[in-house]
């Protein structure tokens, strides 16, 4: 049974290897963001073509996307290392661009927070459609369009500098900007921010979640998703492979690329979109292998001034079994 699971991966590898675009182009590669969350009713997108489809964990997300949810329903969207937003109830937000250097998202309607963490390297913008907004420095930001196309921008934690056609105003810590009328003719004002709410909270405890997680010691800082293998996995040193991670409560004979689909996305071609919770990490960085007929994931260097490459899927794999075979690419 194993023999023909590498048999199957490898051919995978090869099919993947002549249509991934890294290896035939030079040009820049556009951000993906990952779905890490969604609670109710949650659809997206694709770019201008008009069809709104249910969205699911693990989904990857793109420039021109665009994300809604319903009444009782949220979702978070991890940008890149560093950002991530997360979009309240009755909202609908649109990536416009998204890239290591550059992330912008259009806000038409509801609330979204953004949580900017540490070594952030890419410029930001939240914009309304009367207001742009732009974070300063790591912190937690609250930006809301009402019923009445109000903006307000709520600085939880950190500072944020509020572009309108009239000037610029900086927003600091526990302060509201509250923005009324069109682009063209703003009116705003800055006061004391409200008190927390339960959206606040939540926000701010997933954030610790996220920081706190123990994968980070094993890990490469610029992956995303690393802290969900606490929660669905273990760490163990293997003699040559260094810390190594496997999932828990899977059947004896579980392989990985099993429980998922292949979806097309067009600059990145295949790529693997996992079922599992935990499945995006293991899937788009590193290396699996086979060591006494279990599979682990090797999250590979964990250099901090080494940025690695988001990959559709990385199907390389090496140690199977006795003997030594290796294989990979990306």
């Amino acid at each position: 049974m194993r023999s023909r699971d590498h048999g199957v991966l490898v051919i995978l590898a090869l099919v993947l290897i002549a249509v991934s675009p890294s290896l035939v182009g030079a040009e820049p590669e556009p951000g993906v963001a990952r779905v890490s969350l969604i609670n109710g009713d949650v659809t997206s997108m694709r770019g201008d073509s008009g069809d709104w489809v249910a969205l699911t964990v693990n989904a990857p997300v793109v420039s021109g996307d665009k994300i809604a949810t319903g009444r009782g329903s949220r979702t978070e969207l991890q940008l890149d290392h560093a950002n991530t937003l997360r979009i309240g109830q009755d909202s609908e937000a649109r990536i416009a661009d998204l890239s290591r250097s550059r992330i912008q998202v259009q806000l038409s309607q509801g609330v979204v927070n953004l949580t900017v963490m540490k070594d952030n390297e890419a410029d930001v913008e939240i914009d309304t459609p009367n207001v742009a907004v732009r974070p300063m420095k790591e912190g937690r930001y609250r930006i809301q369009v009402n019923a009445a196309g109000e903006t307000e921008v709520i600085v939880r934690k950190g500072e944020a500098e509020v572009f309108t056609s009239e000037g610029t105003t900086r927003v600091k810590k526990n302060d509201m900007a509250v923005v009324r009328g069109t682009k063209d003719n703003p009116e705003y004002r800055v006061m004391n921010a409200p008190g927390r709410d339960d959206w606040d909270e939540w926000n701010e405890d997933r954030d610790e979640m996220v920081r706190n997680a123990r994968s980070w010691g094993y890990t490469s800082p610029y992956y995303t998703g690393a802290h969900d293998l606490d929660r669905y996995g273990r760490w163990s040193y293997i003699p040559g492979y260094d810390y190594v991670w496997s999932p828990v409560g899977v059947d004896p004979y579980w392989a990985p690329y099993r429980q998922g689909r292949w979806v097309w996305e067009p600059y990145w071609g295949w790529t693997w979109v996992s079922y599992e919770p935990w499945g995006w990490a293991p899937y788009h960085y590193g290396r699996w292998f086979c060591h006494s007929n279990a599979w682990y994931w090797w999250p590979g260097p964990r250099h901090h001034h080494y940025r690695p490459y988001w990959a559709p899927a990385f199907v390389s794999f090496f140690g199977f079994g006795a003997g030594r075979f290796h294989f990979s690419f990306g």
